[in-house]
């Protein structure tokens, strides 16, 4: 249970932390007052320091195969953001799909314990013939998978320099996913207010939108600070004193490894996590869900099941940025809304209420003098570059939004298809592209193999080395197809084009039909010859019912 004094420490912090930001942060105890109102709710059921922690160590058995496959996935976000922020890493060439795929095919027949310690442990395995040792780590034998499948992954753009930079991205994102599975310290959700601005800030090293410095959604700290159902939900393994220009703080915080924003709405009995910052983390995911059910079940006075029924948390403003709902716990096997966020937030410097005025600045229009402030990076620019809304300055611009080299329109970089040194929107590239299914690659439409029996687009360089294509039809096909006189055909070709052996099982191009079955003519020569007289195939050595009675006698005889 937090008491005054503690509250009024945490505010002088914020005040003074805003302070370092801001000239002025009249603004800052408006928002106490409105925080004070809002979180009161969950008052008796925190810490003195307005926190609920658990201490959490991972283990293999806290993890199934099917909880790997999000962290997989979150592989490709990770890898697009390297992309972003790292200009040594090019699509063309360390594509994400590619590598995750690459990953899942190369890792998935170990074991959770070996993928968690990054080491064989008990699986047997083998490349090119020769055994693999036990002990040796993971990472050294997809190095030597990717070293086997390089040329084929990057095509006509191979090169030993893009190879090296092909395994260098591969090994990192490798490198996270092996540490996402280990992550271990303490879970904790959080009403604290310095915690709210803290949301993408003072962390191992990611960051988020909500980055109350630069974020282009830096506001939606406040907003979450402010509403009735918001908790910072996070993982870390040590606490530090922050420092920002000025700003030295009293306490240290925690370092976050890991935040999720949390949503708990007793009214319509209901707790959400949203997505999760850096990437998924199992552990402290599931952690964070006992720690909503028991803060639910203290605060609606409910002990009965709770269940996950998935579906969406809304906000009413767009000061926060709406992120996917990572789970939705409710007492009713049911979906229900949460709204969240706050539609109106005081100016930081003067208090007066600003009501969507721009989610990338905490001040209002007056304060700002009604410049034009670049979303990305806050600093002042003109209206020249603008885009969806929002303007930036020209660095930014160019970092953030591309040309749609078809339709012309600007797009978001993030959001935009790379294909052959060409951007394309989103609608561009649904419509003139497929993305293969094997390498992840976009390709035009036109050019793409469609694979009959999955209903998969694969590019021809894929195809040509995964598929099977008939030389009748010249469809692609998953599975193996039937060879005939050195050629391939599908089934319905097969059928279409050739008759088969009943003894044999060899298709040819005619078959004669004995005794209601159908024989080539090798087998036919071997099992059967034809009657003299009435030309009917009979077993060899046997006697035609045709055969007259002397000539019979005869041959007995």
């Amino acid at each position: 249970m937090i008491n005054k004094e503690k509250i009024d420490f945490w505010w002088e912090q914020c005040k003074e932390f805003m302070g370092a930001l801001f000239d002025m942060v009249d603004g800052v105890d408006k928002w106490k007052e409105i925080w004070y109102r809002s979180k009161e709710r969950f008052f008796p059921y925190v810490n003195e320091d307005g926190r609920i922690e658990i201490k959490v160590t991972p283990k293999a058995v806290d993890y199934t195969p099917d909880d790997l496959f999000p962290r997989y996935e979150n592989l490709i976000d990770l890898g697009n953001k390297l992309i972003f922020e790292a200009n040594k890493f090019s699509p063309e060439v360390c594509s994400p799909h590619r590598v995750v795929d690459f990953l899942v095919k190369a890792t998935s027949k170990f074991t959770v314990e070996e993928r968690m310690q990054n080491r064989i442990l008990t699986t047997n395995t083998t490349i090119d013939g020769k055994k693999v040792p036990l002990g040796t780590k993971l990472s050294k034998y997809v190095g030597m998978m990717l070293s086997d499948n390089a040329k084929y992954m990057l095509g006509l753009k191979w090169s030993p320099e893009n190879e090296a930079k092909l395994k260098e991205f591969t090994d990192i994102l490798w490198s996270m996913f092996v540490n996402a599975l280990k992550s271990s310290g303490n879970v904790g959700i959080s009403i604290n207010p310095m915690d709210y601005l803290l949301v993408s800030f003072h962390t191992t090293g990611w960051r988020s939108c909500h980055n109350i410095i630069d974020g282009e959604y830096r506001t939606g700290g406040i907003s979450y600070m402010l509403d009735k159902v918001s908790l910072v939900g996070y993982a870390y393994d040590k606490k530090d004193t922050i420092r920002y220009g000025s700003f030295v703080s009293e306490e240290k915080f925690p370092v976050k490894q890991w935040r999720a924003m949390v949503f708990i709405d007793e009214d319509v009995e209901t707790g959400v996590i949203s997505r999760q910052y850096p990437g998924v983390k199992i552990l402290f995911q599931n952690t964070t869900e006992t720690l909503i059910e028991n803060l639910m079940r203290k605060m609606t006075g409910r002990q009965d099941k709770i269940y996950d029924v998935g579906g969406k948390a809304y906000s009413r403003a767009s000061y926060n940025y709406t992120d996917y709902v990572t789970s939705v716990l409710s007492f009713d096997d049911m979906n229900k809304t949460v709204t969240i966020g706050s539609y109106s937030i005081p100016c930081v410097r003067c208090g007066d209420m600003r009501e969507q005025q721009g989610s990338y600045t905490l001040e209002c229009d007056s304060c700002r003098d009604e410049e034009y402030y670049c979303h990305r990076c806050g600093e002042r620019c003109s209206d020249e570059y603008g885009f969806d809304g929002f303007y930036y300055c020209e660095d930014c611009f160019d970092e953030v939004v591309v040309t749609c080299d078809k339709c012309g329109d600007y797009c978001y970089r993030n959001r935009a298809v790379y294909v052959d040194d060409d951007w394309f929107c989103e609608d561009c590239a649904n419509e003139y592209f497929v993305c293969c299914d094997y390498c992840g690659e976009y390709v035009y439409a036109d050019d793409a193999c469609r694979v009959e029996d999955t209903g998969e687009y694969f590019c021809q360089s894929c195809a040509d080395r995964r598929l099977h294509q008939c030389d009748y039809c010249g469809c692609y096909f998953s599975r193996r197809l039937t060879e005939v006189n050195d050629e391939y055909f599908c089934e319905d070709c097969l059928s279409e084009r050739f008759e088969c052996c009943d003894e044999c099982g060899a298709y040819v191009d005619d078959v004669a039909e004995v005794n209601g079955c159908y024989y080539c003519d090798d087998c036919l020569d071997e099992l059967f010859e034809k009657c003299p007289h009435c030309g009917e195939y009979i077993d060899k050595g046997e006697v035609c019912e045709c055969t007259p009675v002397e000539e019979e006698t005869e041959v007995l005889v």
